[in-house]
């Protein structure tokens, strides 16, 4: 079974400050995160990226370290293989 592709993945993380009176607008640029990984599934809602492809005699390929990015979340999605 041919492996998914190898993508970069870059977004923002969603995160919390304790100041109500701060807007979206003002902190989205603050957690930019960076994955690398294997593009194992899309959803319409999310991108999964795994770290880890294993490949088990007995069960098959898994893919382990999945991290599952919300698509709204997603800046650009960078095809590396």
């Amino acid at each position: 079974m041919k492996p998914p592709p190898l993508v970069e993945v870059r977004w923002t993380d969603a995160w919390s400050d304790d100041d109500p009176g701060e807007f979206p607008e003002r902190w989205a640029d603050r957690c930019p995160v960076v994955t690398v990984g294997f593009l194992v599934r899309r959803t319409p809602a999310l991108v999964f990226v795994a770290g880890e492809r294993v490949e088990h005699p007995t069960t098959g390929v898994r893919y382990r370290a999945v991290t599952a990015i919300p698509r709204v979340l997603v800046r650009a999605i960078r095809r590396l293989s």
